[in-house]
């Protein structure tokens, strides 16, 4: 072997330990902050920033909970949410498929989906809210199931459907009175 040659060797054999050294201080790191955060203080402290408005911290926050717990709907969900809140809705809407992936029947999900496709999508959206309704009614989230009813009605009537937009507006304020001074 040419010293050239045993020059390079050792320059790869020495960036190959390097790589293998940052690898194992990445995970030690991960390893760390899995014991001293847990799944639930992880993901109260991202509701937290997300309350306050601190998307950048709450989509941090909950990428580290998931990588505890990789497959949890709540906390895929709640990234989307932040993403979604921090404009990121491509992102969203990739976290959003990931919870739906988990749990098929996320209303929630479904919803927020329905409300990124709203313009550009619109018999998406409708077809979105109608799913959101429903499952939102088995399982008893009246809150979910106006705003759905309110958004489905305003993409009938934009569609031309006004009669039933209206009436499906209409069965959304009946069900929350509170949504009418803020969706119209």
């Amino acid at each position: 072997m040419t010293a050239a040659r045993a020059k390079i060797f050792r320059l790869a054999v020495a960036l190959l330990v390097l790589l293998v050294a940052v690898g194992v201080a990445w995970r030690f790191e991960l390893a760390t902050k899995a014991k001293t955060a847990s799944f639930a203080v992880l993901l109260a402290d991202g509701i937290a920033a997300q309350s306050q408005h601190n998307y950048n911290l709450a989509i941090s926050l909950y990428r580290d909970a998931l990588v505890l717990r990789p497959t949890s709907d709540v906390a895929l969900f709640d990234l989307g949410d932040a993403e979604q809140f921090a404009g990121n809705g491509m992102a969203a809407r990739y976290y959003y498929a990931e919870t739906l992936r988990q749990n098929p029947s996320d209303a929630a999900a479904l919803f927020n989906v329905g409300i990124l496709d709203l313009t550009s999508e619109p018999r998406v959206a409708q077809s979105l809210f109608s799913r959101a309704i429903i499952l939102a009614a088995r399982s008893g989230k009246t809150a979910l199931e106006a705003e759905a009813d309110v958004n489905l009605g305003t993409v009938l009537i934009n569609e031309g459907h006004r009669a039933l937009g209206l009436a499906t507006k209409n069965r959304g304020y009946q069900l929350d009175p509170s949504l009418r001074s803020h969706m119209g």
